[in-house]
């Protein structure tokens, strides 16, 4: 990386420590450690079973979380947006991550080394209530998302699943529809039945490996705003 990347990348570093307020939460020495990361589109920032060796800030673009059972199945517990905090929760409890944070657009994550977190985050007091309230909201979207799963229809996941993966764009590739059938909580059979009813509405419009938003505010109806996000 030539000097002027590496100073432009300081830059834009301290622009996002600066946007949130990161000063006001992290001792000296770990905003001095914390790098920028940029991750493409469809890479993953953690995976479920790996030990976690750093913390990352979401502070640029979008990921989604999803857990994989032991037979393959994934389900999507929810979308993340700046400003997000992964792998807190193995940060504390010293455990594998649980679930997989992948990037659904390019995006920009700060990162910090695990042992200089728990060599001087722990003795912090403004990080520890900042990571107490970050760990009180996600247990709280972590319950919305279960009751998002299991008590909503298919059609109504799914109409989530689309708005949130387009955010700017009315488009979202799809390489196999049954992995989307398994994110969402149900069969490969009746998801297609979804998106032809869905198409012959007019909310949408299939074409090869991709789906087209055509009425995005019918499928904010259809959704009742229960649109897969951290809230």
């Amino acid at each position: 990386m030539t000097h002027y990347a590496l100073n432009r990348r300081h830059a834009i570093l301290q622009q996002y420590i600066q946007k949130f307020q990161l000063a006001n939460v992290l001792p000296d020495v770990l905003l001095h450690a914390m790098t920028l990361e940029a991750f493409e589109k469809g890479e993953r920032i953690i995976t479920q079973g790996e030990m976690p060796h750093a913390i990352y800030f979401l502070v640029e673009g979008r990921s989604k979380v999803y857990t994989t059972s032991q037979d393959g199945r994934s389900l999507i517990l929810t979308f993340t947006t700046p400003f997000t905090v992964i792998s807190d929760i193995e940060f504390i409890e010293r455990r594998p991550y649980l679930n997989t944070v992948e990037a659904v657009t390019d995006g920009y994550y700060l990162k910090l080394p695990l042992t200089l977190v728990e060599q001087y985050g722990m003795q912090h007091l403004p990080f520890m209530t900042f990571m107490l309230k970050t760990l009180t909201r996600k247990f709280y979207d972590n319950a919305n998302a279960l009751h998002f799963n299991f008590l909503h229809s298919v059609d109504v996941r799914f109409a989530s699943y689309l708005l949130a993966m387009t955010h700017e764009e009315p488009n979202v590739p799809i390489h196999d529809l049954k992995d989307v059938a398994q994110m969402i909580g149900t069969s490969y059979r009746h998801l297609n039945r979804i998106i032809g009813q869905l198409s012959d509405a007019g909310y949408i419009e299939r074409a090869q490996r991709t789906i087209r938003i055509l009425n995005r505010e019918q499928l904010l109806h259809l959704a009742k705003y229960n649109i897969y996000e951290e809230r």
